[in-house]
């Protein structure tokens, strides 16, 4: 067992930011939420339907027009020809060309990396699986490895009032509780 931050490994994420870009598996986007939303509403065909995250507007446009934004945003390229599914991957900074890897190229790659058989994520995660799956198996197929990852995905942590625990939640790192008169085993109980 070991534990690797991912802010440590962004040599790797960068690198195969650049060869996803020149194979074409990402392409910019410099579409707001706000226009994605939108370019959205009456899209789903029923009331009751899973509506698309994107509407695949920038799939086909040049980098060359995005020269009027700071920031450009990654999408990974689906199969699916709509980019209904083109989940933002990364963001580039248009002035220096800085990057910030997002959290399903992160942990698309170091899953893959990883070699990992199994993983488990909170399951308001569920979502993000087909696009970090698509991930996995591209990084995977540069080695010619295989996609062998089963991902279970559990219930999530939540508060009293039924909001998610999660790492930025105040007040629950044992830091923040020892004062309060926690202690290790007080909690294990």
């Amino acid at each position: 067992d070991e534990t690797t931050l991912q802010s440590a490994r962004f040599a790797r994420h960068k690198e195969l930011f650049e060869r996803a870009r020149l194979e074409g598996r990402i392409y910019a986007c410099d579409c707001s939420r706000t226009e994605v939303r939108e370019a959205l509403q009456g899209i789903a065909s029923a009331p009751h339907a899973r509506e698309p995250e994107y509407s695949g507007h920038c799939r086909s446009l040049n980098l060359s027009v995005f020269k009027s934004v700071d920031s450009i945003a990654w999408r990974w390229r689906h199969e699916d020809e709509s980019g209904r599914s083109d989940s933002i991957v990364a963001r580039t900074d248009v002035k220096t060309g800085s990057l910030q890897p997002g959290y399903h190229w992160a942990c698309g790659i170091d899953d893959a990396d990883g070699g990992y058989s199994w993983l488990v994520r909170a399951w308001d995660l569920a979502a993000a699986e087909e696009t970090q799956s698509r991930i996995r198996q591209w990084v995977r197929s540069l080695t010619g490895s295989v996609d062998a990852v089963r991902v279970f995905h559990t219930s999530l942590i939540t508060q009293n009032d039924g909001h998610r625990l999660e790492k930025r939640t105040p007040d629950i790192t044992l830091a923040e509780l020892l004062p309060l008169g926690y202690t290790p085993e007080k909690l294990i109980e």
